[in-house]
């Protein structure tokens, strides 16, 4: 009888723990999800890359009319691109470019010489020499291929401190520079010139600045040396805009101290101007119902005497 109970209590122990074990296995398994730590994009870095507007044929020099700008990833780029219109505007077209291509080293001429320079001028077009002192040259920072706006600057009629009727004005705007005393578009390094020439190029601290004219600017230039002072404004090569001509002039900044002195006034007399006539006297003459009027220069007496 007690080994019957013992048996039977083993086997509810048993049955209790084999429900056990199956109301744990019918859990569903619980997962632990840990975050990841935010983090911020990274940017992408972008380039610029130059590329021609149209078909451009050899000898061309590439102006800011030919270029568009497009911006991409590094992996991207063309190989050998340029993206500074520096490196671009002013040079000389080597080998035919297409539409649409990127502008690499291999687009331009790196070889340089008067002949190749002369060739390079487009019809109707003139290079002319001036000479500008080394801070109105821009010494070191003008290349040749830069685009420039040329100031004169004329004296006045004064002596001593005088500045009488002293101007300054822009002869020309947006010419390009063929040559910077011995580099030219075709050179090939155009923007090495700081420090780059010795002393012995040097003209009284003068420089020689070739420019790219037409016939009549170039004209102007003659006159604007011979009679006043020249000197150069280096701007943007892409920029297009129309510069103010208007003159300036001494007393336009600092003041006109002397005043011009007014013209006398002119008295005019109100009364009608009439020619001296000698005194006369009017009769009048009745004939026959017939009037005559007759006139009788009185005489020049002392008391005006009638005859």
């Amino acid at each position: 009888m007690k080994i019957a109970i013992i048996s039977l209590c083993l086997l509810g122990v048993v049955a209790a723990a084999c429900a056990a074990l199956l109301v744990k296995g019918l859990r569903p398994p619980v997962y632990i999800v840990q975050s990841a730590p935010a983090t911020q994009p990274t940017a992408v870095p972008q380039v610029t890359v130059l590329y021609t507007t149209r078909d451009l044929t050899p000898m061309t020099v590439v102006d800011s009319s030919m270029i568009s700008t497009r911006t991409m990833a590094p992996e991207q780029t063309p190989r050998g691109y340029l993206g500074d219109t520096t490196d671009v505007i002013g040079k000389v077209i080597k080998q035919p470019v297409a539409a649409g291509q990127a502008y690499t080293a291999e687009c331009f001429f790196a070889e340089s010489g008067s002949k190749l320079l002369a060739s390079v001028i487009p019809p109707g077009k003139r290079a002319v020499a001036i000479s500008v002192t080394d801070y109105a040259g821009l010494d070191g920072l003008i290349y040749p291929g830069s685009r420039v706006d040329v100031l004169a600057s004329f004296k006045g009629e004064g002596s001593g401190d005088e500045h009488h009727d002293a101007t300054t004005t822009t002869l020309l705007e947006n010419v390009q520079v063929l040559a910077y005393e011995q580099h030219t578009v075709v050179s090939p390094d155009k923007k090495s010139l700081l420090g780059d020439m010795s002393d012995a190029s040097r003209s009284g601290g003068m420089r020689r600045v070739t420019l790219l004219v037409d016939t009549k600017q170039s004209k102007t230039l003659e006159l604007g040396a011979a009679v006043g002072i020249l000197s150069l404004a280096l701007r943007n090569p892409m920029d297009q805009s129309a510069t103010n001509k208007d003159n300036v002039t001494f007393h336009s900044i600092f003041g006109d101290d002397q005043a011009a002195t007014p013209p006398p006034p002119v008295f005019t007399s109100s009364a009608p101007t009439t020619l001296d006539k000698p005194a006369q006297w009017d009769m009048i003459v009745m004939k026959g119902g017939i009037s005559e009027t007759r006139s009788f220069i009185l005489s020049s007496g002392p008391e005006g005497a009638k005859p």
